[in-house]
């Protein structure tokens, strides 16, 4: 029931009605590919970069929940963070589309599974699954504030 709980969150996250506003696929839809690539300033990651950021995470979760406890995503480097060029290469539709399927993914892996996962050791660190499904939680409605703010600032800038 723990385990379903938060698998609820993440749907509710990324495509429900949560409390404090826009779903994840709500503020998404509604950016634009100016928008979403638009650089507040040399030093501040765009929204693209922040979607491609979020999806690596996920994507770590995934090679977890799937046995792979050896992968491995380094802190402040360009595996975590992609630089600006790589990103806009790979187009704002791919990259919404990418974090879809991680979403997907996730979900298709937890739905049918039973809270003793939770306890479950895994990936290099060896964190439980409740530790990083609550970290993932966290961190998508981090960066969705964070998305909301650049919104803001790009319609503001953008003419």
């Amino acid at each position: 029931m723990q385990l379903q709980s938060l698998v609820q969150q993440l749907k509710t996250i990324y495509k429900g009605e949560p409390w404090y506003g826009d779903s994840i696929l709500q503020k998404l839809n509604a950016i634009t590919t100016k928008e979403a690539y638009y650089k507040v300033g040399p030093e501040v990651h765009c929204i693209a970069e922040i979607v491609a950021h979020m999806t690596i995470w996920r994507s770590a979760l995934i090679q977890w929940l799937k046995g792979n406890d050896e992968y491995n995503v380094k802190f402040d480097s360009e595996e975590e963070w992609p630089p600006f060029r790589d990103v806009k290469g790979i187009g704002w539709e791919s990259l919404k589309a990418n974090l879809k399927q991680s979403q997907e993914d996730i979900i298709d892996l937890l739905k049918d599974q039973s809270d003793t996962l939770l306890i479950k050791r895994m990936g290099p660190k060896q964190y439980t699954l409740q530790f990083i499904l609550e970290g993932i939680v966290e961190h998508d409605v981090y960066h969705l504030g964070q998305i909301g703010l650049l919104v803001r600032l790009a319609k503001m800038s953008i003419v």
